[in-house]
């Protein structure tokens, strides 16, 4: 088989969505550039539920995405201390690990050929896992230094890095940023970062409901919602816990792009979209005063 033709198989594989594709919305009035933060301990879905949605989104319209950390590094989300990984928990993709550029050493010797490759392949992969098993990590594509400067809107996540005592940086670039942004969302705990920075003084919002009181100390001049999925107080988004950062950011896209953009995405998705912004049983399962 060639690779013309290999590549034509795969191809005839991927499912293709029964969904109308909406007409793209006029391309001079709408946002594309997209900013998320991440730093080390970022909580996986607060990051990738957001942009898998917008991402589905980018198939009709044009957008571009800064992944913006503290330096170039790759960002982990092992927890920053031991005290916030009680377990000693590791967690890691061999998928990942097998496409990172930095294990060469384990590319170079799964590149072996002849009688038993395979098995022999498995057994250094095996061994190089132990030997190396760590947490998945993501890939800056800039610094808070380098960051473009026509992003529109800036996300961020939660995680156990909100509670991180380095953030000085962060909150600066944020509070920098903000004037210049049309939109701010913060999903999770992030509303942390975005009450510290001075973006949520005097506006309404809401965070994870199970990490409701340690959030909301960094927010005395806001209005905190107990009992809501996500929140909208002028150009500045907030959402409840992890998942919900899924929903706001569906209703985002209806807000901003339109509902047939939102509907089109949340179906690709398969996703059961929760519309309403005042659903949130878990203000009451988490005790939340006031819920």
């Amino acid at each position: 088989m060639t690779l013309a033709q290999d590549e034509s198989s795969v191809q005839a594989c991927i499912p293709r969505p029964t969904t109308t594709t909406p007409a793209s919305p006029p391309p001079t009035s709408l946002p594309r550039n997209f900013g998320m933060i991440i730093s080390r301990a970022f909580e996986m879905l607060d990051v990738f539920g957001p942009l898998d949605a917008l991402g589905m989104l980018a198939r009709i319209h044009q957008l571009n995405l800064y992944l913006i950390a503290e330096t170039m590094d790759p960002v982990t989300v092992e927890p920053v201390s031991a005290a916030m990984n009680s377990k000693n928990s590791s967690f890691v993709s061999l998928a990942v690990l097998l496409g990172w550029k930095l294990f060469t050493p384990l590319k170079r010797n799964l590149a072996l050929r002849g009688p038993n490759s395979t098995r022999r392949n498995c057994k250094t992969l095996l061994a190089y896992h132990h030997k190396t098993t760590q947490f998945p990590k993501i890939l800056p594509t800039h610094t808070f230094a380098t960051a473009p400067t026509d992003i529109e809107v800036l996300m961020i996540p939660g995680g156990l890095w909100t509670r991180s005592p380095n953030l000085n940086s962060t909150i600066a670039y944020v509070r920098a940023t903000y004037p210049k942004l049309r939109y701010l969302v913060s999903i999770c705990t992030g509303a942390s970062i975005a009450a510290r920075a001075g973006v949520l003084d005097g506006r309404r919002a809401t965070t994870n409901k199970a990490s409701w009181a340690s959030t909301i100390v960094y927010g005395p001049n806001v209005t905190w919602v107990p009992k809501a999925r996500w929140v909208v107080d002028g150009n500045v988004w907030t959402s409840s816990g992890i998942s919900a950062g899924i929903d706001a950011t569906l209703a985002f896209i209806q807000d901003v792009y339109g509902r047939e953009n939102a509907t089109y995405v949340a179906d690709l998705m398969e996703y059961e979209w929760h519309e309403d912004s005042a659903w949130d049983p878990y203000a009451e399962k988490f005790n939340v005063t006031g819920s």
